[in-house]
């Protein structure tokens, strides 16, 4: 309880030291956070997140360049759909200098709380001293840092997942598919992974009754409030599908190597993990590390900042090589992956003008986790024969 009391006022502290400096509201205020704060201003004011006109006025009124990013589609507001402003809605009733820090805050306690959870849950063997890794590594991912101050949304995600992938663990079959319910907020990033995770399930009776619990209300509301707002959702997601905006996904792979169309890496990812799993038949814990990059690299759309979502993956390698005879290489391997390859990407991006080259991130996970398990179980069998 006293614990608690603590972090509460730690938390609020924070917060209201940000506030006072005026920071992060500064750089949120043309960033991915107004969408945010703007889209369930739309809904109380009666009018639609995808319009255009109230968008640009909206956002002419509080001085933000946030519709000024270079490359997006001519009459791009959000490609966000409108059950995410419904969620949203309690946001809208701060002042944006308020409101600025305390999603800042929150997306900083949801990524500390969802580590908390995946050490909790996917760590096994050496508990104490892999979750030190795990806290380190995190904090040297480019991601973690991107999506804190870029002020996306998926700080909370990463929670969310950290949350599914306990619940799934635990056998808590209602709880996830309520978990995977709010992850509609931004569905193609976890397509894949819902998939598995509806296959694998223990009770799927209880898991669609979870999911079911919390979609309907957010799509009755949504259809309740606009009526015609998937339509207009739509269309703005497709154009920026089609548009020169990069992605850190296969989608848009093509456009740094020219090569290989985008439909055959997408394919070729699906029957990789597909082959992989039917001849390993892995637990459900090394199932989801896998999973979870082989979703973010398919995903139509997805930035750098959504691949905070690895650290799941993360995880799962350092649990899978925890007792591995040459864990020293395997850890040089991660870091490399984990620090070294994300950053140095960026970089490339910030030259390139895009983020193209990034999907080779969540590649590489499903690379490493792949060829982990493949040399542990190899040594483990070895090792066996020898003794017998």
């Amino acid at each position: 309880m006293v614990r608690s009391i603590l972090v509460a006022v730690a938390l609020i502290g924070a917060i209201i030291a940000l506030a006072a400096i005026g920071w992060p509201a500064s750089d949120y205020r043309d960033n991915d956070f107004f969408q945010f704060w703007a889209g369930p201003h739309a809904l109380f004011e009666g009018a639609s997140p995808y319009d255009i006109a109230w968008s640009t006025a909206f956002h002419a009124r509080y001085g933000s360049q946030a519709l000024h990013q270079p490359n997006l589609p001519a009459g791009f507001t959000t490609a966000y759909p409108l059950w995410t402003f419904v969620l949203l809605a309690p946001l809208a009733l701060l002042p944006f200098e308020l409101a600025a820090p305390l999603w800042f805050v929150l997306q900083a306690a949801a990524i500390a709380l969802a580590l908390a959870l995946v050490a909790r849950y996917v760590l096994v063997t050496e508990r104490r001293r892999d979750a030190t890794l795990l806290a380190g590594l995190a904090i040297a991912f480019q991601p973690s840092w991107l999506a804190l101050v870029g002020g996306n949304i998926t700080g909370a995600l990463f929670a969310l997942l950290a949350g599914a992938v306990a619940a799934a663990l635990n056998g808590r079959e209602r709880l996830l598919g309520a978990l995977l319910g709010v992850l509609i907020v931004k569905p193609q990033a976890f397509a894949l992974l819902f998939w598995v995770l509806f296959i694998a399930s223990r009770d799927r009776r209880r898991l669609i009754a979870g999911w079911v619990a919390v979609v309907a209300p957010l799509v009755a509301a949504s259809f309740a409030l606009r009526p015609g707002w998937f339509s207009e959702w739509l269309s703005i997601a497709s154009s920026l599908q089609s548009s020169a905006v990069s992605n850190a996904t296969a989608w848009t792979f093509d456009r740094a190597i020219g090569v290989v169309p985008p439909e055959a890496l997408v394919a070729a990812m699906i029957g990789a993990w597909f082959v992989w799993w039917h001849m390993r038949r892995p637990g459900l814990r090394l199932l989801l590390g896998a999973t979870v990059p082989a979703s973010l690299f398919i995903a139509q759309r997805g930035w750098s900042y959504d691949q905070l979502h690895l650290l799941v993956s993360v995880a799962v390698v350092l649990e899978v090589i925890a007792a591995a005879r040459v864990r020293v290489a395997w850890l040089v391997i991660l870091a490399a992956i984990t620090v070294v390859t994300p950053w140095a990407l960026y970089v490339v991006a910030f030259q390139r003008g895009g983020e193209y080259l990034s999907a080779l991130t969540p590649f590489l996970f499903f690379c490493l986790i792949v060829a982990a398990d493949v040399a542990v179980r190899v040594r483990r069998r070895v090792v066996q024969t020898s003794v017998a």
